[in-house]
């Protein structure tokens, strides 16, 4: 489990390469003060826009939310990926999650000095 200390959140994987026929590299569940939300995660190295357009066009898998699970998301592409409304978070600490009762939105953290490969252990 992973812990978000400045949005309060947890973060633990419960499945990991799932199902092919879901197609999702991960199920995670986020926790907040107030719910659990369950995400189908996909796990990308984030370096251009078109990354985020073609997470954001993914069906559900399994009916559940994608999210998107990077090593590190910078400020422009974190904001642009709250534009298109597209739940997102990195290993620096930046995301956006927004769901009712719920908005997380936290850009500008520095690179962190090890960035885990994707789909790898974190530092």
């Amino acid at each position: 489990m992973h812990k978000c200390e400045a949005a309060d959140l947890q973060v633990r994987v419960l499945a990991q390469r799932a199902q092919r026929e879901i197609r999702a590299d991960a199920f995670v569940e986020v926790a907040t003060p107030d719910q659990i939300l369950r995400f189908a995660a996909e796990i990308k190295t984030v370096d251009r826009f078109e990354t985020l357009a073609a997470v954001k066009i993914r069906e559900a898998p399994g009916g559940y939310p994608v999210l998107l699970i990077a090593p590190y998301i910078a400020r422009e592409t974190a904001k642009r990926g709250r534009e298109m409304k597209l739940p997102l978070m990195d290993a620096a600490g930046n995301a956006y999650l927004e769901v009712p009762g719920t908005l997380v939105f936290m850009a500008g953290q520095p690179r962190p000095k090890e960035v885990p490969a994707p789909g790898g252990p974190a530092p």
